[in-house]
């Protein structure tokens, strides 16, 4: 068995029990559901990695000066009819999976081969809804990781976060090993 197949299992596995726990806690807490979103990625020491997401918490890749989106956001569009109004600055789509949900999960399961220098940006929808890709690439390429994620937290907050912000900037070394050097930052009420 591969180290991607275990860590996949491990994975699967891991992000199955912690819903089943938020689901439990709602119910010792006396109330209806606790829900969040949630992205991660695993790296094993062969470079090979797998990444996740519940909901609409994103995963994206920074490599040679360019930022991609790994992840897809599980959400469920507006209703047939419904109209875009541009006015309000509310998203108009709604998170149709998260972690404490009542039904088992069906998390986004991502197989990437990481590189050396590749630099991974894990964050909630209160970072990526204020800070568009090209400027999240312009402030963490290149960039110390704990001077980038805050001024990614500096931005939001500058721009009025609409909801609670959470960022990890991951950026591997030059043996693979994968340093992390930054830690998640915030929660707003």
């Amino acid at each position: 068995e591969s180290d991607e197949t275990d860590m996949l299992t491990r994975v699967g596995d891991a992000l199955q029990d912690t819903n089943i726990a938020v689901r439990d806690k709602a119910a010792a807490e006396g109330v209806p559901a606790i829900g969040t979103t949630i992205v991660g990625l695993a790296v094993a020491p062969s470079g090979e990695a797998i990444g996740f997401n519940v909901g609409d918490s994103r995963l994206y890749r920074i490599r040679g000066g360019e930022i991609e989106l790994i992840s897809e956001d599980q959400v469920s569009l507006p209703e047939p009819g419904v109209l875009k109004d541009e006015f309000k600055s509310r998203r108009i789509t709604k998170i149709s999976s998260y972690l404490g949900q009542p039904h088992l999960l069906e998390p986004n399961f991502y197989r990437l081969k990481t590189q050396p220098g590749d630099t991974f940006v894990l964050c909630s929808d209160g970072v990526w809804s204020k800070i568009p890709d090209e400027e999240l690439l312009q402030n963490i390429d290149r960039q110390p990781l704990e001077q980038a994620s805050e001024r990614l937290v500096k931005l939001v907050y500058e721009r009025n976060a609409p909801d609670n912000l959470s960022v990890i900037l991951m950026r591997l070394d030059k043996t693979n090993t994968g340093k992390t050097l930054a830690e998640p930052i915030g929660e707003m009420p």
